[in-house]
């Protein structure tokens, strides 16, 4: 028998320090082994004050399970040929390195050696079915099926993700993932855990928190998968999204719209993200790799008219009242923070958000607008903002946000998606009267900068668009764009 508990304590203080710990300590049944694997060392972040994030997770009489690489902060193939994964020393229960990543492995039970998929089941003596996520894999898929023909055999399902840097990234696509999972482990009644890997120094910002909502930490398995109250089973989650995890671009990931609003009201607690400055209205801004496309893609992701944001907060205004302060949410402009998609564009980015500013605060001359993007500024922080906007939260064209506006306070309101990216919220909408679907032009990255074609606009042709845009005029076609055509 074994235990794994992973405890991460962070306590921001009003001095902007943080301090965080974790340990795995591993508990064999014959007493073998018993010790702290390591500890993680705080970095400073002038973020808010996060008390006492306690992460405890119980296996509940499994073998050794603490696994994964240290994450990697960047993904280069360079850098992915040279790294190095590692393994558990039974004798002395330290990290010790395997020359050679080899994809997507489990972990021998009883050898605490690495074993890969092809020559072991993901289900464990213990009854844990393990799927597993690295830095080479795209992570598991077509298990669905297999856990549905094991399911009286499985006594918990355990989605480990081996880098929490690496998860942060993408957070909004990878957590529809953990979705399409945890949709399948509530349908079932079986306890559901999540677990990355922080490197040595890292501090949690996104995916880390994720463990708090791990069955064991609250207070239950949750939620069943329902739409319109009609309750889905282990079977029925799997055939919504073609016997495949559901994700971000399947529609019928909204059955798991009552799981995402128990979580991000228990993720954003104030004990656990308390934020002094709450806004009545937050707007999610995506900008960064929205303003782009690498290969002649990315026609669902762009900007808006500022005068769409405007006519929400006015409609937001006349059913809540008064705004008195309106909150921008958007990637940092420098700062270790900045993602790598976004690198090359966070000056037009702030140019964007700085005119937005200018607008909005003619709109609303006696609201308080300001810019939440500090370069320390966490995932999770931007996430409690938009949970607990007081009035209004608005979410464009975004995996990050659907999920905290679904469960935010006031009115969410989500952008009716150009193509499959967060098509579910349309079902989502048709169910919960706050959560509400809203239409604009679409100047997207495929038409700012085609990075492939070598096709781009001048600055002063987005910011005019931007500010002059009428915002009734529907979708813009992405090829033949009424004000911009590509020559």
């Amino acid at each position: 028998m074994a235990i794994v508990h992973t405890r991460i304590s962070t306590m921001i203080s009003s001095k902007i320090k943080a301090t965080i710990t974790a340990g795995v300590v591993i508990a064999v049944v014959r007493g073998v082994l018993k010790s702290p694997m390591r500890s993680l060392i705080a970095q400073e972040s002038p973020a808010i004050e996060h008390r006492n994030l306690s992460l405890n997770l119980n296996l509940d009489g499994g073998d050794s399970k603490h696994f994964g690489r240290k994450g990697m902060p960047r993904k280069t193939k360079a850098l992915r040929s040279k790294t190095r994964s590692s393994f558990l020393d039974p004798k002395t229960v330290e990290q010790k390195p395997v020359a050679g990543f080899a994809g997507s492995f489990a972990f021998d039970p009883k050898t605490i050696r690495h074993k890969h998929f092809d020559h072991v089941s993901p289900l464990l003596e213990d009854g844990t079915y393990l799927l597993f996520t690295d830095l080479r894999s795209r992570g598991p898929n077509r298990d669905c099926i297999d856990i549905v023909n094991q399911q009286d055999r499985i006594k918990r399902i355990h989605y480990h993700f081996a880098s929490c840097s690496m998860f942060d990234d993408m957070f909004g696509n990878r957590l529809a993932l953990v979705y399409g999972i945890r949709m399948i482990a509530n349908a079932m009644r079986k306890p559901f855990t999540f677990t990355c890997e922080l490197s040595k120094g890292e501090t949690p910002k996104g995916a880390a928190y994720l463990m708090e909502f791990n069955s064991a930490q609250n207070g239950g398995i949750g939620p069943i998968p329902s739409r319109n109250g009609e309750k889905y089973t282990a079977e029925d989650v799997c055939r919504l999204c073609a016997n495949r995890f559901c994700n971000w671009h399947d529609r019928n990931l909204d059955v798991a719209s009552d799981i995402m609003i128990s979580d991000w009201k228990q993720l954003t607690r104030p004990e656990v993200v308390p934020i002094p400055d709450h806004d009545d209205a937050v707007i999610h801004l995506r900008l960064g790799d929205g303003l782009y496309s690498t290969q002649g893609g990315n026609e669902g992701k762009g900007i808006f008219p500022h005068e769409i944001y405007i006519n929400l907060l006015k409609q937001a205004q006349e059913e809540k009242g008064v705004i008195s302060s309106i909150g921008i949410v958007t990637s940092p402009f420098k700062g270790s923070n900045v993602r790598v998609f976004d690198r090359g564009s966070t000056s037009i980015s702030q140019t964007i958000a700085l005119d937005l500013v200018k607008v909005l605060q003619a709109a609303f001359p006696h609201a308080e607008i300001r810019i939440h993007n500090r370069p320390e500024a966490t995932i999770i922080e931007s996430q409690a903002r938009l949970v607990h906007a007081r009035k209004v939260a608005i979410c464009g064209c975004s995996t990050f946000c659907p999920y905290a506006v679904l469960a935010t306070e006031g009115i969410g309101f989500i952008y009716n998606p150009v193509g499959s990216q967060n098509i579910w919220v349309r079902n989502a909408a048709e169910r919960y009267g706050n959560f509400r679907l809203f239409e604009s032009p679409l100047l997207n990255g495929l038409m700012i900068a085609n990075n492939k074609s070598g096709w781009m606009l001048h600055s002063a042709h987005v910011m005019g668009w931007v500010r002059k845009q009428n915002p009734t005029v529907g979708n813009l076609d992405i090829t033949n764009a009424p004000i911009f055509r590509q020559p």
